[in-house]
């Protein structure tokens, strides 16, 4: 009985723990802002073929918070709470990336 009894305070403790760990809207956001930001100073990140791209990809090297609302127009965020976690789906760039939000973090995997 004492173990039943510990396992539905430690299961209700995870519960509210993942309540309230869980990012919002505005924190999903924010995660996709700074990880295309941080995509776009990588140094690896190769000039394309096209002129008009590798300027604006230079500008933005030069200038991210210029590119902020460039990006935010070309990018779709779909936010579903499921009250514990949340369901993120980030379309754009010719990507789509299926996301979990939960534990104040963006955890995705890109899809087809």
């Amino acid at each position: 009985m004492k173990l039943l009894k510990w396992l539905l305070i430690l299961g209700a403790s995870a519960l509210l723990v993942l309540y309230v760990t869980k990012p919002s809207p505005a924190d999903v956001e924010d995660f996709v802002h700074a990880q295309a930001m941080s995509q776009l100073q990588a140094s690896d990140l190769q000039p394309s073929a096209e002129v008009l791209k590798n300027a604006a990809l230079m500008g933005c090297r030069l200038k991210p918070e210029t590119c902020t609302d460039a990006l935010r127009e070309l990018i779709h965020i779909r936010y579903d709470d499921r009250k514990i976690y949340a369901r993120v789906t980030v379309t754009g760039l010719g990507t789509v990336n299926h996301c979990t939000a939960v534990f104040n973090r963006l955890l995705c995997r890109a899809g087809p």
